[in-house]
């Protein structure tokens, strides 16, 4: 009952974080859309969102203890993670960028293993074969293969996304709560962006035209939900290894719903 409780939110994670996409690919086509001040606005505008519905519903701290360490951890491995990931779209294509990056599920994969002590059976390495080679299919693409500074950079944003999911799933284990979590997750990873690109602050009136400001409030609704559905999962028993390879379902629905 447990298993079929966390797969319900790993699915409706999965769902949502596609018409994310999507709203997502609608908003970088604008002309004067710049990444990074994107994903500061991104982070906050998720922070205020699911940080209201937490408070709302009752807004847990976490307990003063090592986790913090973790916490910390969790912020600079998102943040970096996004900040790679600006840089390895500069140069490669998204369908690049795209197989490259499913390659966080095996290092999620590894270091739960060897850092969570979770087993992983015949049956999840063949529902993991199964989900990548579907990503790499939908993905791929007849231009050459060219290892680049825009792979490197797209192997370490795999390497900071694959360590962030053991990095939850070890938080979350711990009894913290799944969307107060969620909101604090978003807040740290948009602090160490910003520290990074503070110029990005000065590229923010483009979010005030209204129709802009419309599509990136209903891609925050949605990127909200999936995130604190994806948290749930991990909080109501899905282990690491689990809704790694699930999560890039995303991956397939979102280029079904684009050609939809």
């Amino acid at each position: 009952m447990s298993a079929m409780t966390w797969l319900f939110f790993a699915i409706a994670s999965v769902a949502a974080v596609s018409v994310s996409n999507i709203l997502q690919r609608v908003l970088m086509k604008e002309e004067d859309s710049d990444p990074a001040s994107y994903s500061i606005a991104f982070q906050f505008i998720c922070t205020a969102l699911v940080g209201t519905y937490a408070f709302w519903r009752g807004f847990v701290t976490p307990p003063p203890s090592a986790l913090y360490l973790n916490f910390i951890l969790g912020g600079l491995l998102y943040g970096f993670g996004v900040l790679f990931l600006f840089k390895a779209l500069q140069t490669l294509e998204s369908s690049e960028e795209v197989v490259i990056t499913s390659s966080r599920v095996l290092i999620t994969i590894i270091t739960a293993i060897l850092f969570l002590g979770e087993s992983f059976s015949l049956q999840k390495g063949i529902g993991t074969v199964l989900i990548l080679a579907a990503v790499i299919l939908v993905s791929v693409t007849k231009s050459k293969f060219v290892f680049d500074r825009g792979v490197i950079y797209a192997l370490a944003m795999a390497l900071c996304f694959g360590l962030a999911v053991t990095n939850d799933t070890f938080i979350l284990r711990s009894g913290v709560d799944a969307v107060s979590y969620t909101a604090i997750m978003f807040f740290l990873p948009g602090i160490v962006l910003l520290i990074a690109r503070p110029r990005a602050l000065t590229r923010m009136r483009h979010f005030a035209q209204p129709k802009v400001l419309k599509r990136m409030l209903l891609m925050c609704v949605f990127y909200s939900v999936a995130a604190v559905s994806f948290f749930i999962a991990i909080e109501k028993g899905a282990d690491a290894s689990q809704i790694a390879p699930i999560n890039q379902a995303q991956v397939v629905m979102t280029v079904l719903l684009a050609a939809i």
